[in-house]
């Protein structure tokens, strides 16, 4: 029987490759996210260990010490994920640009082709009229609706192409060699666009809520390399902390906030992030309570 997997293209590849390492990060930071639930509970436990007195402080130590570790070791491993995530983004530009150019270069290639064929025939053609004819006649035919001359008044038969008159849609025909040609400079421009297209690395969002905010293409597109997820939910973390701190009848107040995020070269600008709360102090003068990073 024949094999009828077909092997992906490089550009096709590329991309892959880039999912690969998306998913990857995203597999990490789940598992991060629950070490850090599991690392309060092993806390907890062990200093009630210590207290029960069945267990010692070193022993606790250690066990809250490893979940640390752990969490770090995750961390580590999601910043390296993001670095090579960069260079796969920018390694697919550079592969389909050249797939595209190779494309471009079919294109001309074959338009070659196809007026060296028509040589002979412009050559017969010539031969005929006592004139010498060149692959531009090609491109004379017309299309649509014309009519004779307007100034010599003589019909559309007996008119060269600056003396015909066009209707509002007349035009002319593109012979399949001007397609090719046509295509070839498309290709060349989309594969200049790459060349010169960097990774989208720097942004900011304005959301009602977290989940708003991590549902956005930025952190939901492979190709768009925004902050860490977990440094988003670390960075909301403590702020949300010190509100409840500071000021706890705010704390409640779920989808009457804005959160502000910012980033620049794929890191979080903590200080220019915020969870502002609109319309909460008028009484100072100030019509948004705004919280930054935690102090």
């Amino acid at each position: 029987m024949f094999n009828n997997v077909q092997t992906p293209s490089p550009t096709e590849a590329a991309k892959t490759e880039i999912i690969r390492l998306f998913q990857i990060e995203s597999d990490l930071t789940g598992k991060r996210r629950q070490k850090i639930l599991d690392l309060d509970a092993i806390r907890h436990a062990a200093a009630e260990g210590v207290v029960d007195g069945t267990a010692g402080i070193e022993d606790a130590a250690a066990r809250v010490a490893q979940r640390q570790t752990e969490v770090a070791a995750a961390e580590e491993a999601i910043a390296i994920t993001r670095q090579r995530r960069v260079k796969a983004i920018q390694e697919r530009f550079k592969i389909e640009a050249r797939e595209l150019r190779a494309s471009a270069a079919k294109c001309r290639q074959d338009a070659v082709d196809i007026l060296k064929r028509c040589e002979p025939l412009l050559r017969k053609l010539s031969d005929l009229q006592g004139i010498t004819y060149d692959s531009t006649i090609l491109l004379a035919q017309r299309n649509g609706r014309w009519t004779g001359s307007y100034i010599t008044g003589a019909p559309i038969e007996e008119c060269n192409p600056m003396e015909a008159t066009g209707d509002i849609n007349a035009g002319y025909l593109a012979p399949r060699s001007r397609e090719l040609l046509n295509q070839a400079k498309g290709l060349e421009a989309k594969a200049l666009a790459l060349e010169e297209r960097e990774v989208l690395l720097d942004g900011s969002l304005n959301r009602p809520t977290l989940a708003a905010v991590l549902a956005e293409e930025h952190f939901t597109n492979p190709e768009i390399v925004a902050p860490a997820v977990h440094v988003v939910e670390s960075w909301a973390a403590a702020v949300e902390a010190r509100i409840r701190r500071d000021r706890p009848e705010l704390a409640g107040r779920v989808g009457q906030r804005s959160y502000r995020i910012t980033w620049r070269n794929g890191e979080l600008q903590v200080g220019h992030c915020s969870i502002s709360f609109p319309g909460v102090n008028y009484a100072a003068g100030d019509p948004t309570f705004t919280v930054g990073a935690a102090a």
